[in-house]
């Protein structure tokens, strides 16, 4: 469960239409982990369909040209080939996760299982942002004044966005839109749960920290960095191996954070490991046993996609 929310988004595309949203090179790099932890019903759908996706997500936040889409493309397809042979390790970890959680009720499920498999997200993630990063350096060189024009407006825009949701929005709205996150996301692998079990859940879900402002003003620091750093691919300043190397050190969220944020981001992750060990504890017997049928659904399409063509 924690490894789909840390990574899930969502990606829809209609035929001829060209406006999408990608947040930044990192989201071309994230997309396909992210496609191959989608619902699974969507899976190969998603893969199969990444370098259109991204390349559509991609252009409302830079505006791109033909060129510059048909570069992402063949790109995002250079790094779907090689993406290709991690996802048996992919599928091992799964298998682990089966072992960790699935458990009978009335055998607990550990914070510090929560926390393996949020460590194992990270540990692939990181492993993908190292191999695309020259990819997506090379992408950066191709970039316009006028494409980091367009990126930073978005940017402004969904900053405006957040800071209505999140930080003018009441107390109540705010703890509403997180439970609703996190039971939609739980119910996605254990199934619908009953009134009793989502009023726990809202209840724990209430006592999360949330420091918005502090999260906006973190926000707003790495959007900045990303701009430098793109901006000097844009004019040529600095070879394309240096900005692979400061894309990479960018795309690592623990990079740059100030001593508060980066005790605060600790507490919460931590607060939800311990949510989430407790919401499959809360599960029943059946609920679990969707989750596990779940689990092996992923496995199997992460290894039908591995010898699958590009």
């Amino acid at each position: 469960m924690g490894a789909s929310m840390l990574l899930q988004t969502q990606a829809k595309a209609q035929s001829g239409q060209k406006k999408g949203t990608l947040k930044s090179w990192r989201g071309a790099c994230a997309a396909l982990l992210v496609a191959a932890l989608a619902a699974c019903s969507a899976v190969s759908t998603s893969y199969n369909n990444a370098p259109f996706l991204i390349t559509w997500w991609a252009d409302s936040y830079f505006d791109l040209d033909g060129d510059q889409e048909a570069a992402l493309k063949e790109g995002v397809r250079n790094l779907r080939a090689w993406h290709r042979t991690q996802l048996p390790e992919y599928a091992r970890a799964l298998a682990e996760v089966q072992n960790r959680v699935g458990r009978p009720v009335g055998q607990p499920i550990e914070t510090a299982d929560v926390a393996w498999l949020f460590g194992e997200s990270q540990k692939q993630m990181r492993r993908l942002v190292e191999h695309a990063a020259p990819e997506a350096a090379a992408l950066a060189g191709r970039l316009r004044a006028d494409n980091l024009a367009a990126l930073q407006k978005k940017m402004a825009k969904r900053n405006a966005e957040f800071e209505e949701d999140y930080i003018s929005a009441t107390l109540e709205k705010r703890q509403d839109k997180r439970y609703e996150r996190v039971l939609a996301e739980a119910e996605r692998w254990y199934g619908a749960f009953n009134r009793e079990q989502k009023k726990k859940i809202h209840a724990m879900t209430d006592l999360l920290p949330g420091n918005y402002p502090l999260v906006l003003e973190d926000r707003r620091r790495r959007q900045a960095e990303l701009v430098v750093i793109l901006t000097a691919a844009v004019d040529k300043s600095v070879p394309a191996p240096e900005i692979a190397r400061r894309l990479a050190r960018w795309a690592d969220f623990e990079q740059g954070r100030t001593p508060e944020f980066q005790e605060y981001a600790t507490r919460y992750r931590r607060e939800m490991e311990k949510l989430f060990a407790s919401v499959a504890n809360l599960a029943d017997a059946q609920q679990r046993e969707t989750a596990m049928k779940n689990v092996g659904e992923y496995m199997d399409q992460f290894n039908a996609l591995a010898v699958a063509g590009n």
